[in-house]
């Protein structure tokens, strides 16, 4: 059932009896939902997003091998390399397409200029998507949140989501078997859950690992 409606399917997951009323018979639901300390849990509330694994590695992991398959990991080290050095952002004179590993706040220096760095590479339909994706990754580190915030993460979400078909159009979805043809990414399906965590737990930015 869970791969119909694309969702990734766990068998008998150890959660799967929180949240069963504290009134329940041990011995027929398990010994969670007996504890009242575990009765009421819910990991989809109470697990929060991590800016550095769910965020920024998904940058460099997806929306960066995106860019690179649309317009050619030369042509991003080019665009890259040729950006004029400010004081207080990172330059890349050599070819961000060779690492393999960044540190995060590596990472967050590469997503400041990407966008602009290779505006006029990328298709314009296909940069709508990855600018809304990595608007929603600056605006879900925020400090303080209100409604307008909240409202604006789910609204950059949505965008990402409607036009994300664009990306795969222009060659973008492309893996060593050829082009991928769905958005089964965990990291996507967790961003979905962040306006509600903000909401309940207060910014993700004091829960990160980074």
């Amino acid at each position: 059932m869970p791969q119909k409606i694309d969702l990734l399917g766990v068998h008998q997951p150890y959660w799967r009896e929180w949240g069963i009323a504290a009134t329940a018979d041990p011995a027929t639901v398990g010994p969670f939902s007996s504890n009242p300390d575990w009765g009421a849990a819910n990991p989809s509330l109470f697990l929060t997003p991590d800016a550095l694994h769910t965020w920024h590695k998904f940058f460099f992991d997806h929306i960066v091998k995106w860019v690179m398959n649309i317009i050619s990991a030369k042509e991003l080290d080019y665009h890259l390399s040729i950006q004029q050095c400010h004081i207080g952002t990172q330059s890349w004179p050599n070819d961000v397409s060779r690492l393999k590993q960044l540190t995060g706040q590596e990472h967050q220096e590469l997503e400041k200029i990407i966008i602009a760095a290779t505006g006029n590479a990328l298709p314009d339909d296909a940069m709508q998507p990855i600018h809304s994706l990595i608007d929603f990754i600056f605006q879900a580190q925020n400090l303080v949140f209100y409604n307008e915030t909240v409202m604006a993460l789910k609204h950059n979400l949505a965008v990402f989501h409607h036009f994300k078909d664009n990306i795969g159009k222009a060659g973008g979805c492309r893996g060593v078997n050829g082009p991928i043809q769905h958005w089964n990414i965990p990291k996507i399906k967790l961003m979905q859950g962040v306006a509600n965590s903000v909401v309940l737990l207060g910014a993700p930015r004091q829960w990160t690992s980074n």
